[in-house]
């Protein structure tokens, strides 16, 4: 019924998915840890220390380029929801669908299908490896969620 998509393409998907999301967390993450920083003492346990800390406008740059990558997850997981897929399954030429009906999957279940990836990861990532061996490759998340990744075109 279903073509499903095979594991080296969605680790390819997950790859693009990862490259988009450091192009949004990236600059915070080099600003705070690049940008202007300011000498203040800093208690060691039983001593103050000289020590580096950033100044409190690039405390407000790295917060204003978190909430960008937090609009960069939100932007992903709304194409997720609405589409079918994130960018790099868009790429890749697969999309998530209900694994009884073909159909897009809403919202909380994409979000479901998110916590639970968390789940697939905690023995050893084998929750992601197992679309390698199942009839219906799909991983662990997909079998919580009740989805499965097919090929899109």
């Amino acid at each position: 019924m279903f073509a499903y998509s095979g594991w080296w393409r969605r680790a390819g998907a997950f790859v693009l998915d990862a490259i988009v999301a450091y192009v949004f967390y990236l600059p915070a993450f080099l600003y705070g840890l690049l940008g202007p920083q300011q000498d203040v003492a800093c208690f060691n346990g039983s001593s103050f220390e000289p020590c580096r800390e950033p100044t409190s406008a690039t405390a407000a740059v790295v917060g204003l380029l978190a909430i960008l990558g937090v609009v960069g997850f939100l932007v992903t997981y709304c194409l997720m929801a609405s589409r079918g897929g994130s960018i790099g399954q868009r790429a890749t030429g697969i999309r998530i669908v209900d694994a009884r009906t073909g159909d897009r999957v809403g919202a909380w279940r994409v979000f479901g299908r998110r916590v639970a990836s968390y789940l697939s990861a905690i023995p050893c990532y084998l929750g992601f490896l197992w679309p390698l061996w199942d009839q219906r490759k799909q991983a662990w998340h997909d079998m919580i969620a009740k989805t499965v990744v097919v090929k899109a075109r």
